[in-house]
């Protein structure tokens, strides 16, 4: 289901509203902090599936690409919502984001730099899994749990023609469309192969898997290193 621009307005208004309730008076930042875990995914590899049957393993929120988008496509709702995190991880994070926008073409750097941001005010207050943009590239030395998922090309082209009822030829268009644009935008914004598999900490594959499986997995490798 497609949210629809006012309903992601509304979740993000609500999440800001939750961590406001909650923002640090004082106590170090590293103070049970749980680490996010990040997933990029091949288009129809239900990825954001995993995703969300990870995030209940863990007592987890998901953030997915869409959620990220409308955040860091307004100026004022991103200084909104980094103002939730504690100052030490504002100062961190000023760091960061200097040494990431060096080289950046002018063209993309506002959106780039409210993206990075977003990303690193949900990886600040943890406890998250953020599905797509190329989160694990912003986060640096960030603690993060890295994930790929992936499925045969036949698998995924089939689960599409089921899923937005298409034929086998449009569905293979869509997924093709979809992979340029992502892998596209990984490059350029990166400079990595989002498909490179040393980039990951865990790669599941859903043709070997199902997805309780995979998400038991990625949930298992997260509390390994992480605790919890």
């Amino acid at each position: 289901m497609v949210k629809s621009p006012r309903s992601l307005a509304s979740i993000v208004e609500n999440q800001v509203h939750r961590w406001e309730a909650r923002r640090p008076t004082g106590a170090p930042a590293s103070v049970g902090h749980r680490p996010v875990i990040t997933v990029s995914r091949e288009y129809g590899a239900r990825g954001a599936l995993v995703a969300q049957r990870v995030a209940e393993r863990l007592g987890f929120e998901v953030w997915d690409k869409a959620l990220v988008h409308e955040i860091a496509k307004d100026s004022q709702t991103t200084a909104r919502v980094v103002e939730t995190l504690d100052e030490h991880r504002r100062n961190t994070f000023a760091d960061v984001l200097s040494n990431f926008m060096r080289g950046k073409s002018l063209t993309s750097a506002d959106y780039l730099a409210r993206l990075a941001r977003t990303v690193h005010t949900i990886a600040g207050h943890g406890a998250a899994v953020i599905v797509g943009r190329g989160a694990q590239h912003l986060l640096g030395d960030h603690d993060a749990l890295v994930v790929r998922v992936v499925a045969p090309l036949a698998d995924r082209i089939a689960g599409i023609m089921e899923r937005r009822r298409l034929d086998k030829k449009a569905a293979a268009h869509e997924m093709k469309s979809v992979e340029d644009d992502r892998s596209g935008f990984v490059k350029q914004t990166y400079g990595v192969d989002i498909a490179d598999p040393t980039n990951y900490d865990i790669v599941v594959n859903l043709g070997r898997l199902s997805i309780d499986q995979a998400a038991d997995a990625i949930a298992a490798v997260y509390r390994a290193r992480f605790g919890g």
